[in-house]
């Protein structure tokens, strides 16, 4: 009985080796780099450096939230930041990058509150330097795989 249970042994080796071979593989792709008005965008909101933002949004910018069902301005979007500040009180912002191409990068965002988690797909256009457009989709409640 105990020389059957080995002689599938080589064959679970194998397809040990080769999970791990495949694991390795999807885990080299490099993860695109996130544009810097992107980044500023997100140095500006996790700290809520409100004259950052000035610097970061362009003029015409809008700044849509879907599952809010609202669109801003850039002037309404800066007005907003102050309840942004009391809404996010200990929260933590992750971050993971789907793609970044002609002026467009699209991520998946993780927004862990203290007493709930949220998970959104944003997409961010900029030109100049500056960010012209964002849109973000409520795609979950949890923030499985972050």
């Amino acid at each position: 009985m105990m020389r059957n249970m080995f002689r599938f042994l080589p064959l679970t080796i194998l397809f040990v080796f080769l999970q791990g071979s495949i694991a390795l593989a999807q885990t080299s792709v490099a993860e695109p780099e996130m544009s810097p008005e992107v980044q500023a965008w997100f140095v500006a909101l996790t700290k809520v450096n409100h004259p950052r933002f000035k610097d970061v949004i362009a003029e015409d910018a809008k700044i849509e939230l879907r599952d809010l069902g609202i669109t801003q301005t850039r002037q309404e979007f800066l007005d907003s930041l102050e309840e942004w500040d009391d809404a996010t009180k200990g929260a933590i912002l992750l971050t993971q990058m789907i793609s970044s191409k002609n002026g467009t990068d699209v991520l998946e965002v993780c927004y862990r509150f203290e007493n709930n988690e949220q998970l959104n797909r944003e997409t961010y256009k900029y030109a100049n330097g500056k960010i012209t457009s964002v849109v973000q989709e409520l795609i979950g409640t949890k923030c499985t795989g972050f």
